[in-house]
This record gives C-alpha cells, sequence and structure tokens, in this order.
C-alpha cells in the first residue's frame, strides 16, 4: 500500500475459488470534503464499473469479497437488516429497547 495526495496505490495478490494466485495492482482516488464545523473528511471514490459506466460513487468503506476493493452497491451487498423476516426484525427492535433500557438504569445507579 502507497498513499499520495488524492490516491491510495495498492498491491495485493487474490486467490479466488481455489484458483492460482493473482497479482492486482489497484488505485483508489479519495477526496476530502470539508466538514461543517471545520477540518475535512476523507471518502473513498468507488473504482468499479457497472454496465460499461464508473460507478464513482464517494464512499467511507470499500469492500473486498472479490478481486478489486469496491463499494457495497458494486458487490450488491445487502445489509442483515435487509434480509430480515417480519418476525426477526421485531425481535430485533425488542432487544435494541431491552438494552438501551438496561444501559439507562446500570448508568443511573453507578451515578447516584
Amino acid at each position: 500500500m502507497r498513499a499520495d495526495e488524492g490516491s491510495l496505490h495498492l498491491s495485493y495478490r487474490v486467490r479466488i475459488g481455489g484458483a492460482d494466485w493473482q497479482e492486482v495492482a489497484e488505485t483508489v482516488r479519495i477526496v476530502l470534503l470539508p466538514c461543517r464545523y471545520g477540518g475535512a473528511r476523507p471518502y473513498f471514490i468507488c473504482p468499479g464499473v457497472v454496465s460499461g459506466m464508473a460507478c464513482g460513487r464517494r464512499v467511507a468503506k470499500l469492500h473486498g469479497p472479490g478481486r478489486y476493493f469496491l463499494c457495497h452497491r458494486c458487490y450488491r451487498l445487502a445489509h442483515a437488516s435487509q434480509n430480515e423476516a417480519v418476525w426477526d426484525r421485531g425481535l430485533r427492535r425488542a432487544n435494541q429497547v431491552r438494552r438501551r433500557t438496561y444501559e439507562r438504569l446500570r448508568d443511573q445507579v453507578l451515578c447516584a
């Protein structure tokens, strides 16, 4: 890995599906966007190509389940909650409420 102003140069080996190792050299652009209260935040520009068009999406994370590091849309990745059944979603939300209630009560006892 090597970084310069505005880009990150990656050089790595990948092995997919038990095939031979392949050398990959990839350059990912980085842009800095100003934050509301000062400073700047870096974002990657997705180097993926979808249907012959460059993705170019500005993202905070790149994923690497395949040969290249691309955004979640290029890899068609879904968040776990998008595959949940209605019952599972309700259980997850109920557990969040229980956890928050427990943490709030615990903090009240510890601060008293």
